[in-house]
């Protein structure tokens, strides 16, 4: 009994020791974690201040309190910029020493390696700078990821000679790897440097590797034009688009850039030459040309419209974009007839003549436009006045007894046609 008492007083001794360190170990990790959070917190203060003196470029200031952040933190990023406001004071010798030091700790780190370079040469020692160079081409690793690194961090800092070197370096050292690696780069390199004709070589270069890359390589030449103040670009953009797709006229990519670049010169025949180019090619481009002439009937491009108009009907009427071709030709047609003030009954008729047969063929949509040119043509062509006003009031009435989307007009030469 007594042995027992023993045992069970013990138990209870041990349950309380446990439960005490428990408690003490909970309290020392509450303890640790709160004072991560301060730390972190005064850490997020400290980089605001610092960010806040470089932004007011009070950069001794901001060069003090990176430092003390690299030290205490051990961050690269924090180290980078406080090297830049040693740059930025001019303190290039300061600065070379840092990064240098930075060096031996990181020997791969590009930035370090890219901005030795950059501040040799703002420190009047181009023969060091050259040699920093150099020794970066030599140990360009087979990676693509680094080598782009590489490339743009000398880009930031303005030395795009150089970044053509690289990743002309690169492109040697990956070409068993990748496919026509950094001819993006090259491109917006030398975009850069307003070496357009490089530019765009490389940009085409691209497209014919990735045809994939046209709406990323189409935003880029729209972002050129629209700096473009005197045409220069564009002028230059149109001979190098004409000669490529002159030498490659069997890649749709590149015509279809022309066609693209056309549109926004407002070169309409060229647009529309390409267009019927492509078509015959690979065809399904019936609803691109019917677009492109509806957008040079909308300019007052009349022959243009009415030959890509002209390039469908002659498909057949079992084409899906025969309606909307037969009305936009016929429109064409009317439209110039009226901008040259035309006054000769005799083509205005046969218009009519040809509206009437094409009813048939044509959607609801369509018909209402139809309808009012037929009616302008009677009216003030024909002198059919009695008849237009027929046709209209039939056109929006309908004959008693038909369905309300199913309206019958009746022509002047008495035919029934929904609309």
């Amino acid at each position: 009994m007594i042995r027992f008492r023993l045992i069970f007083l013990l138990f209870i001794l041990v349950s309380a020791f446990c439960v005490d360190a428990q408690n003490v170990s909970t309290a020392a990790e509450e303890k640790k974690k709160r004072e991560i959070e301060k730390r972190d917190e005064q850490r997020q203060i400290d980089e605001q201040l610092a960010s806040r003196c470089f932004a007011n470029q009070e950069y001794d200031k901001a060069g003090e309190l990176y430092e003390k952040l690299y030290q205490k933190y051990n961050q690269p990023y924090l180290f980078h910029q406080y090297v830049e406001c040693l740059i930025l004071q001019k303190n290039y010798d300061e600065a070379i020493h840092q990064l240098k030091s930075f060096e031996r700790k990181y020997p791969k780190d590009a930035k370090t390696l890219v901005d030795l370079v950059f501040v040799y040469g703002l420190n009047d020692e181009p023969k060091k700078a050259e040699k920093q160079f150099n020794a970066i081409l030599k140990s360009l690793p087979d990676d693509l990821g680094t080598i782009q690194g590489v490339g743009n961090f000398l880009r930031s800092r303005g030395l795009n000679d150089m970044a053509l070197r690289v990743y002309e370096k690169g492109a040697e050292i990956c070409s068993k790897t990748e496919n026509s690696p950094f001819f993006m780069e090259l491109a917006y390199t030398y975009q850069s440097m307003a070496d357009y004709q490089n530019a765009f070589r490389y940009y085409f270069l691209e497209l014919e590797a990735h045809p994939g890359q046209y709406n990323n390589i189409k935003n880029r030449l729209q972002t050129l034009l629209f700096y473009d103040v005197n045409n220069s670009i564009a002028d230059s953009m149109r001979m190098a688009l004409l000669k490529q797709t002159q030498e490659k006229p069997d890649n749709v990519e590149f015509a279809k850039l022309l066609v693209w670049f056309a549109l926004q010169q407002e070169d309409y025949d060229i647009a529309l030459a390409q267009s019927k180019s492509i078509d015959r090619r690979i065809g399904d481009q019936d609803g691109q040309i019917v677009n492109l002439a509806s957008i040079c009937l909308s300019n007052r491009q009349f022959d243009v419209a009415r030959d890509g108009f002209d390039y469908i009907c002659k498909k057949g009427k079992s084409g899906p974009y025969y309606g909307r071709a037969v009305a936009g030709l016929i429109d064409a047609e009317y439209q110039k007839l009226k901008a040259e003030n035309q006054d000769d009954v005799k083509a205005f008729s046969r218009l009519s003549e040809r509206l009437e047969k094409e009813y048939p063929n044509v959607s609801t949509d369509e018909m209402t436009g139809l309808v009012k040119i037929q009616a302008d043509i009677m009216a003030f062509r024909l002198g059919r006045n009695d008849e237009a006003i027929d046709l209209l009031q039939n056109t929006i009435s309908g004959i008693s007894g038909q369905p309300p989307m199913q309206r019958v007009l009746l022509s002047h030469s008495g035919h029934a046609f929904r609309i």
